[in-house]
């Protein structure tokens, strides 16, 4: 034993020398066998750190180092202020690396390990870099600008990429199950924070809405909004002013009903029920300041103007007194922010009507722009690349997929319809349509025949037959696809929210690609 205290003192002697430092230890032998050793480099009067270099292997904790530089057996502890904030590494034989997240608190960290966990000698592994609790970036090598910053680029199989990313990592489309709702209708929307917020209505537990804590909505919290079993039919929601959902719906007595959220998830809502209304349809829309619900009620078609934030004072203007169907929807057109109201007329053809500001009376219209062959069936309509109204319907007896452009404002001329997709002798029911990140018309719809969820991708902003269409299956398991609701997430790739009949129960898909075709990139 004196033998190891002469050699570390000699170590330390020349060591010193060559560095023009002192060095100096302390031997305390508690018991024979042991040893405590503290070792202190340079002059403790001397307030400039000098560095400590091993050069050989350090072993604490156990007899024989497993072979690597620093070999703890035990957990290492690293403190920052005191016993009060704290990280702990544990690294054993399982490979389980953990940050106590009880322990950070300063809401400007850069990056928090939220789990790295090999436990287990088989099955699948990952590693996540998850921003926690407050959220935040991932930067490597820089500070970050985006949730995941990599300066000089990222390789991948030795190749190379810098700059702006040219296009999506390939990736599959993602399915989940959210609920087991009885979902006969749903609605999705991005919420200010770039997640998904879900409402669907269906026999239970009744109208509920989801506001998903990820991208893919694989985690989400859940409230019941209406514990009616018959309440939700025709659910809308919007995202008011005020950044809080609002959610327009069918009432379990027909009533209209409109909830204003109180927080980002719903947790608490304000009721508002208008009364003589019998709705049988309905859309709602921003308009500018408050949302603005165009609904079917009996034989008219009205529009209700909430007139404040929380649409708990509502006003009413009748659009048409009959011929009304109970398939509609609503635009704000960019370039004056007046309504084009589009609907189904109950006979055969799609008719438009252009509101003054917030509908409170009609500008122009109703205007047949598509006849024949009971056109309008499931129609829904967006803005178009250039600022004029589109939509895309169901066309009986063809049962086929169409689309047709305004060409003017108030949409009282409109393109030839044109065939969209005719895979099945039955395609083109329960139809939602959105704007890809590019301007091209994207749109989700149900195969009555073959049971499928499927989306259409239109290859120019025009979806110009010439152009082509690029029809997909999204799901076929269940009879999957009724009361879909499609938007784009805040990663640019489209979201659906829809009915499986099978199991009744309320899915997403969150696409891997911007066509929803499974990894595929562009190149």
């Amino acid at each position: 034993m004196s033998a190891r205290v002469y050699a570390l003192s000699a170590f330390l002697t020349m060591a010193a020398l060559v560095a023009g430092v002192s060095a100096y230890g302390t031997f305390n032998p508690p018991a024979f066998g042991h040893s405590i050793m503290e070792l202190n480099w340079g002059d403790p009067a001397d307030p400039v750190a000098d560095d400590v270099y091993i050069t050989g292997n350090v072993n604490i904790g156990s007899t024989a180092p497993a072979g690597g530089r620093l070999d703890v057996n035990g957990p290492l502890v690293v403190r920052t202020d005191g016993a009060t904030n704290q990280q702990s590494f544990f690294l054993d034989d399982q490979v389980y690396l953990y940050v106590e997240p009880e322990y950070v608190t300063d809401t400007n960290s850069s990056i928090f390990i939220g789990g790295w966990d090999f436990q287990g000698a088989t099955g699948a592994r990952n590693l996540v870099l998850q921003p926690l609790p407050f959220g935040g970036k991932v930067g490597i090598g820089r500070s970050p600008a985006g949730k995941l910053d990599i300066e000089g680029g990222l390789a991948i199989g030795g190749s190379a990429v810098r700059g702006t990313w040219p296009g999506t990592i390939a990736r599959d489309n993602l399915i989940t199950t959210v609920s087991a709702t009885d979902s006969f209708s749903t609605d999705l929307v991005i919420a200010p924070d770039g997640l998904p917020f879900i409402v669907a209505g269906g026999d239970v537990p009744g109208l509920e809405a989801r506001k998903c804590v990820t991208v893919d909505c694989a985690i989400s919290t859940s409230v019941t909004l209406d514990g009616a079993s018959t309440a939700g039919s025709g659910v809308q929601a919007v995202i008011g002013s005020d950044g809080l959902p609002v959610v327009a719906y069918r009432g379990s007595t027909g009533l209209l009903t409109i909830r204003h959220c109180n927080d980002p998830a719903c947790t608490s809502s304000s009721l508002t029920t208008v009364p003589s209304t019998n709705v049988n349809g309905l859309s709602m829309i921003m308009a500018p300041g408050y949302p603005l619900i165009i609904a079917h009620t009996g034989v008219l078609l009205n529009a209700y103007r909430c007139l404040n934030v929380a649409c708990s004072t509502v006003s009413s203007t009748t659009l048409v007194g009959s011929n009304v169907g109970n398939f509609l929807d609503v635009v704000i057109t960019p370039t004056d922010r007046q309504p084009v109201v589009l609907y189904y007329d109950g006979t055969s053809n799609i008719r438009s009507i252009k509101c003054t500001v917030n509908c409170t009376s009609v500008q122009a219209g109703p205007t047949a722009i598509i006849t024949g062959d009971n056109s309008g069936q499931y129609l829904s309509a967006t803005i178009g690349k250039d600022g004029l109204p589109i939509v895309a319907f169901y066309r009986t007896p063809q049962d086929e997929l169409r689309f047709s452009k305004c060409q003017n404002l108030d949409c009282s001329t409109a393109t030839t319809a044109d065939v969209i997709d005719t895979v099945s002798a039955n395609t083109g029911t329960y139809v939602s349509m959105t704007l890809a990140p590019d301007g091209s018309p994207l749109i989700t719809y149900y195969d009555e025949t073959l049971g499928q969820l499927r989306l259409t991708k239109c290859v120019d902003a025009f979806c110009a037959p010439a152009a082509g269409y690029l029809p997909t299956t999204i799901d076929s398991v269940g009879n999957p696809g009724k009361y879909n609701s499609v938007a784009i997430g805040a990663d640019g790739l489209p979201i659906i929210s829809y009915h499986r009949q099978s199991t009744k129960d309320l899915t997403v898909v969150r696409c891997g690609s911007e066509y929803c075709v499974p990894f595929w990139t562009r190149r």
